[in-house]
């Protein structure tokens, strides 16, 4: 378990994003949290369906579908994530510092194996495709040149050789 994954909740917070009636602060852990599902139950909780609450925001429901399934990747970047989960929390009347902090734990290991992978040099099928082409427009135009210039060559003997047939 990483540093710091523990998440204290105070009693509202945990009602609107669990169900769970205490009294005391509640404790999850941040690295089993799930933001889509904490802010799927707030949405629940407070009784409004994904259309009204897109209407509302002037987003796309399926926007917020991905969100509440933690489909992040489907959408433009982790600004615009941390944006729409602001976004939905402020009009959920939800804290956003205990969403924020768990879409950071949640996001810290797909960064990790991303940076294992180009740092262990192994690479991407469209890195190796964008490769490729570059190898093949490198050796179509080496290709190109070559003939071009045995064209010429030839053009050049070939004129000269009917220049000599016109001065004899």
């Amino acid at each position: 378990m990483k540093k710091n994954s523990q998440i204290i909740l105070s009693s509202k917070q945990a009602l609107l994003f669990y169900g769970i009636e205490s009294k005391k602060p509640f404790e999850i852990d941040g690295n089993m949290a799930n933001v889509g599902e904490m802010l799927k139950h707030a949405r629940e909780f407070r009784n409004i369906s994904i259309e009204l609450l897109a209407a509302k925001l002037n987003l796309e429901p399926r926007i917020i579908r991905r969100i509440e399934a933690n489909r992040f990747e489907t959408l433009a970047g982790k600004i615009f994530v941390k944006g729409y989960i602001s976004l939905l929390a402020r009009e959920l009347s939800a804290d956003i510092e205990p969403l924020m902090r768990v879409y950071e734990l949640q996001s810290q290991p797909e960064e990790a194996s991303n940076f294992r992978l180009e740092s262990t040099g192994q690479i991407t099928i469209k890195k190796k495709f964008f490769y490729a082409l570059i190898v093949l427009v490198f050796a179509l135009s080496v290709y190109y040149l070559s003939y071009a210039i045995q064209t010429h060559v030839l053009v050049k003997d070939s004129l000269n050789n009917s220049l000599d047939h016109f001065e004899n």
